[in-house]
């Protein structure tokens, strides 16, 4: 039950991220380019699918099977993911349709999830720094003090 909570918040931020940069892990001397990646979208086993765009030069090189990482992160959100694992080329290469013509379907089996929330900054109180400079200018400014009158007083 605990496991499936966590699934929950981790589906919820990754659908508000939408997008990511994959980074191919594989050693193949021909591997899939790093890439912005979009969700499409992850299931009840663990399993996120994503499109990423189609090598222009010789697709049907590129292995089907390979490692992968995820990386969340958007300006604005106080958090970041990364996600990690074997990931499989899920088109049908002999039945592709007009929209997927120029994208790869690749699913990806979530092995290692990291979440990171950023820290809360500390609000800087501003007194301490005005009495600090306050007691620096009166022990290092002399102010000219008069005996006698002004004239014209």
């Amino acid at each position: 039950m605990n496991h499936d909570l966590n699934l929950r918040l981790i589906k919820e931020k990754i659908y508000e991220m939408h997008s990511a940069i994959m980074y191919n892990l594989s050693n193949d001397i021909v591997r899939l380019p790093n890439n912005i990646v979009n969700v499409v979208q992850v299931d009840d086993e663990g399993q996120l699918w994503f499109l990423c765009d189609k090598p222009l030069y010789q697709p049907d090189q590129y292995t089907v099977l390979f490692p992968v990482r995820l990386q969340f992160y958007r300006k604005g959100k106080p958090f970041h993911i990364e996600v990690s694992g074997p990931a499989e080329l899920a088109n049908n290469f002999r039945n592709e349709d007009e929209i997927l013509a120029n994208r790869w379907l690749i699913k990806m089996k979530m092995k290692n999830i990291t979440y990171t929330e950023a820290q809360n900054r500390a609000n800087v109180n501003a007194m301490p720094w005005i009495n600090k400079a306050y007691r620096f200018l009166s022990s290092h400014l002399s102010i000219p003090n008069h005996a006698k009158p002004l004239p014209g007083n």
